[in-house]
């Protein structure tokens, strides 16, 4: 075989040319289960060899309509959370024979443009894990066929929208009632990323907590969901007077922020001078170290349903929409 100088990836006609055979047989040689005599095959796997051939999967959607390929849009993936819940939805998406396309929505990107963007690419179902989805681009997927899984959001009932959220506000609520419960009374809240739908839901259920209780927040300050913004927020809260005597916060990595200022910082005893209460759960809050008191997000559960329905949607297009919420039980260690 005399071989072509390539300055691009080798293309099916290529291997077909080399090979001296047709572009149908190459087709047949790498497609599972069809026809091929076995001196075809060792011809065209030669040649494709010699050429360093690789079958393009994006063509062989649009040719059988056999379509594995799912956009996952995911953001925040330094937050402590996120990052291993991540993790488990990409590994289960592999587990049930996707591709993945995966589209990161860095900070101030507008999520929803994100979304119609890798929809340029043939994917059967967009997984949303990161960032606030409109109503404009929502209605764009819809118009063009492709369901939606939202891990963070509501889609108004659409039916080719599945949502599975955490219940914030429950969990949410269980914390701030714990906290009332041993006799806080003045209790900030170390709120997360402004716009954000996990943000807005859990510090509308912290204001409309503290009414409920007759009490008034001692504080409200937004962070970014980081150790290092639940520092500074807390350093300013608790520089107060009067000072709270505990603090909400948005998520684990906040709430280890918060208890680094509290005890290293401001010489605090914890929980007796302020109690510290996290959000998620994630590995390190159960640290000796730590030992923080937190709302457990169920990562596991929502990562395999998540999977669970992108494998219905991928299948089943026009299936019943599933709006699920998933409960968040309290995790109680020393820190409140």
């Amino acid at each position: 075989m005399d071989l072509p100088t390539l300055s691009r990836r080798a293309t099916i006609d290529d291997v077909a040319e080399l090979a001296g055979v047709s572009r149908s047989a190459v087709s047949r040689t790498f497609t599972a289960g069809a026809s091929v005599s076995p001196r075809m095959r060792e011809r065209v796997e030669q040649a494709a060899g010699a050429l360093g051939y690789k079958p393009n999967a994006l063509a062989r959607v649009l040719t059988t309509r056999r379509n594995r390929l799912v956009a996952f849009l995911s953001g925040y993936q330094h937050n402590l959370h996120d990052a291993g819940y991540h993790d488990r939805i990409l590994a289960g998406l592999k587990a049930e024979g996707f591709r993945v396309l995966h589209v990161h929505i860095g900070p101030g990107e507008d999520a929803g443009r994100a979304l119609v963007d890798a929809l340029d690419f043939p994917v059967s179902v967009a997984v949303v894990a990161g960032g606030s989805i409109d109503e404009d681009s929502i209605a764009t997927c819809i118009r063009l066929r492709t369901p939606l899984v939202l891990c963070s959001g509501e889609a108004g009932g659409q039916a080719a929208v599945d949502c599975i959220n955490s219940d914030n506000a429950a969990g949410t609520r269980a914390a701030l009632d714990h906290l009332v419960g041993r006799g806080c009374r003045r209790i900030a809240c170390l709120a997360g990323t402004r716009g954000m739908f996990a943000t807005r839901e859990r510090l509308e259920a912290f204001q409309t907590g503290m009414k409920a209780h007759g009490l008034d927040p001692a504080g409200v300050i937004h962070g970014d969901f980081s150790f290092e913004g639940g520092l500074a927020a807390a350093r300013l809260l608790l520089e107060q007077q009067p000072r709270p005597d505990a603090l909400l916060c948005a998520n684990d990595a906040m709430a280890l922020g918060a208890l680094t200022a509290a005890r290293e910082l401001m010489q605090l005893r914890v929980p007796d001078d302020v109690a510290i209460f996290g959000f998620d759960d994630v590995p390190m809050a159960a640290w000796p170290g730590f030992a923080l008191s937190t709302v457990r997000n169920p990562v596991e559960e929502k990562a395999r349903l998540i999977c669970e329905r992108t494998r219905l949607r991928a299948s089943t297009p026009h299936c019943e929409a599933l709006n699920a919420r998933l409960a968040m039980p309290l995790v109680l260690r020393s820190t409140a």
